[in-house]
């Protein structure tokens, strides 16, 4: 997928990789507070996890005992 084509939100990027059409500066009003949706200059980092956090974190368990990380 091109993400520079459909604005994938949750990847890892700075500000400068961020394609303009992604950006929006727009108001958005929450439960009465004022809050900018993506505005310019900003990133948001991802983080390394294990699961599929909105299926399994509320019960069971994992056991992880051979991991290998690539670097593509």
């Amino acid at each position: 997928m091109d993400y520079r084509k459909h604005c994938i939100y949750h990847y890892n990027q700075t500000p400068e990789e961020l394609a303009l059409d992604c950006l929006d500066n727009s108001e958005q009003v929450f439960s009465g507070k004022s809050f900018t949706a993506w505005p310019s200059g900003s990133a948001y980092p991802e983080y390394f996890m294990f699961g599929e956090p909105h299926i399994n974190y509320y019960e069971g368990s994992v056991l992880v005992d051979d991991i290998r990380l690539e670097v593509l």
